[in-house]
């Protein structure tokens, strides 16, 4: 758990009160699993898959020059990944059709976009918070994967 100076809640001392909080956890979880679920998946979809991994950059860069701050929100949600997972998914079905004929690119293609989409599930779960920080990895695969992608085009 992370907590700071003006925290509501304290740090647990020592192992005996980290196994306590854990256990009280894993109890929660497992006794109202669809109420943790529900939780999980609004932190994820809003945090993470509606949000541009980078905009709190973006918002800090163009805070200078206020005659444009309109453009923040804007190029804040086009960063969000839920734009890119419809290419992402053709990316794939790209990938397998072309592995279906053994050229050497879809291997790649696919294993880029496999680790993406395996990351993005397990923030689902494990992530500490909805920050779309988090997301960063699963872009890079995904951008990673744009020139096998190009190329199969090419063939």
């Amino acid at each position: 758990m992370v907590v700071y100076e003006d925290s509501p809640f304290r740090e647990a001392e020592n192992e005996s009160e980290r196994q306590s909080l854990l256990n009280a956890w894993k109890n929660a979880v497992k006794n109202h699993p669809f109420s943790y679920l529900k939780h999980r998946f609004h932190l994820w979809l809003n945090g993470m898959i509606l949000t541009g991994s980078g905009s709190l950059w973006i918002e800090n860069k163009l805070e200078k020059y206020p005659s444009i701050s309109w453009v923040v929100p804007i190029v804040s949600k086009a960063l969000a990944y839920i734009f890119i997972l419809p290419i992402q998914f053709l990316i794939i079905i790209q990938g397998l059709m072309n592995l279906r004929k053994k050229r050497k690119y879809a291997i790649p293609l696919l294993y880029f976009n496999s680790i993406s989409l395996s990351l993005l599930g397990i923030l689902f779960i494990f992530s500490l918070a909805a920050v779309p920080r988090y997301v960063y990895f699963s872009v890079v695969f995904f951008v990673f994967s744009i020139p096998f992608s190009i190329k199969l085009l090419r063939k």
